[in-house]
């Protein structure tokens, strides 16, 4: 359970954050929200896929971590193996509170999760430094805070751009692992790379001027990171039996 607070100085002037327990947040997941913005550097190591809601039909993107409900590949050893972490993860414990002022505009909030167990006062990074000032860890978050809040709205209208030509194709997983196990992972979508490439001259420079382009070709880029997830799936079996024997 979360107990989100308004981000203030002086009262949380001794709040330390724990970047180990940050990343333990992502130790369950197996699909991770994404934005646009960080598709140039999921792509070292992420299947980027999107799902449907079944209600509203609507689709989001997620960097793909397992193959399984509970399954991150990544979450090896009590750490994250991986050189870049999505934002939805490296943001906490901090998120971002949207009121409407008296004048009907959005006001954005920054809030601490003071449950979280990435918080303490006793050991980890400082996010006020001795004159309340915002240390290079708070800054961060908040830049990652930022993007992620932009990214929100960038992202719908690049989704919403795949689906205009009719881009976006479910992606079947079906699987066997080198234990011989089989797994099958359905309710995926990507990008369908023929349909990109057959699309028209005034498609194509609408996508380009747009810049949706380059992430579109990014999505179908990333589906060669399914080989990296299976991999670290065998890898991640051999040890367990090895454990075992």
């Amino acid at each position: 359970m979360t107990n989100m607070v308004a981000l203030h100085y002086p009262k949380h002037a001794n709040i330390k954050v724990q970047q180990a327990q940050v990343e333990a947040v992502g130790a369950k997941q197996h699909i991770i929200p994404v934005v646009v913005s960080e598709f140039a550097k999921l792509i070292v190591h992420y299947p980027i896929v999107f799902t449907q809601n079944d209600e509203t039909g609507e689709f989001k993107s997620f960097a793909l971590t397992g193959f399984e409900e509970g399954e991150n590949l990544f979450w090896q050893g009590g750490r994250w193996n991986g050189i870049y972490i999505p934002i939805q993860i490296e943001r906490h414990p901090f998120f971002v509170a949207q009121e409407k002022t008296g004048e009907g505009k959005a006001k954005h909030t920054i809030c601490v999760d003071s449950s979280s167990n990435a918080i303490s006062e006793e050991e980890g990074d400082a996010i006020f430094d001795n004159q309340g000032k915002a240390t290079t860890l708070l800054k961060e978050k908040k830049q990652m805070l930022a993007q992620w809040v932009d990214g929100q709205s960038h992202t719908k209208a690049f989704i919403t751009a795949m689906q205009k030509y009719d881009l976006i194709t479910p992606l079947s997983l079906d699987i066997v692992f080198l234990d011989k196990s089989k797994t099958i992972v359905n309710g995926l979508y990507t990008v369908d790379e023929d349909k990109l490439a057959a699309l028209d001259a005034q498609a194509l420079k609408e996508l380009q001027q747009e810049k949706w382009l380059a992430p579109a070709y990014t999505v179908v880029a990333s589906n060669a990171q399914i080989y990296n997830l299976i991999d670290r799936k065998n890898k991640a079996m051999e040890h367990g039996k090895a454990w075992f024997n």
